[in-house]
């Protein structure tokens, strides 16, 4: 939850490093794919609620996550969400063609991907701003939209509002798959992240 808003300079020098920073983290998703493309969507911040959030998923959608936590000099929430097609089909190109990959071949294989991208992005964020930022172990659940954004949001109500960066990836080539990344920074924290940025 935050108490102010930021401004229209720190909401665009958030946007700049997000951008910077999941543009890493689809090269790595890209890699780990054998180099199909991933193209990743100029992000959007906003200052949302659990209930804009939801809005862009739909209330009762099957979603599945991946998510974790921000730690070091900033701290935050990060999530990957794919819909359940979604997370099928990305669990297979990571596991191959092979007949016996597990359900537990698949959750370890988008546990690793969550782990690869939140790195990458967190990395190019810290090299950008000298800031000390590292993943936590990731957690995958799966549920509807309104639990998994709660989480992020960190919240229950649509009352309280959080600086939200929303990035939308696609990766192409058959079969070609999508999904969200998301990162809710703590509000206690972003003006250090301000500071390293100058602002």
């Amino acid at each position: 939850m935050i108490s102010a808003l930021p401004n229209d300079l720190q909401l665009d020098a958030l946007r700049e490093i997000a951008n910077i920073g999941c543009g890493n983290a689809a090269n790595a998703l890209s890699r780990l794919m054998g180099g199909r493309e991933v193209r990743i969507d100029v992000p959007d911040v906003m200052a949302a609620n659990v209930d804009d959030v939801v809005v862009r998923f739909g209330e009762s959608k099957p979603v599945f996550c991946i998510s974790l936590a921000i730690e070091g000099d900033v701290t935050g929430q990060m999530v990957l969400v794919f819909s359940d097609h979604d997370a099928d089909v990305l669990a297979k190109l990571l596991c191959g063609p092979r007949t016996g990959a597990s359900v537990v071949d698949a959750v370890s294989a988008l546990a690793e991907v969550g782990n690869i991208v939140a790195s990458a992005c967190l990395s190019a964020i810290g090299n950008l701003t000298r800031l000390r930022l590292l993943p936590s172990v990731p957690h995958l659940l799966s549920g509807n939209a309104r639990g998994v954004v709660a989480e992020l949001v960190g919240v229950t109500r649509g009352t309280a509002r959080a600086v939200v960066i929303e990035a939308r990836f696609t990766a192409s080539n058959a079969p070609g798959f999508s999904g969200r990344f998301f990162v809710a920074p703590d509000a206690a924290t972003m003006p250090r992240l301000f500071r390293a940025l100058g602002l």
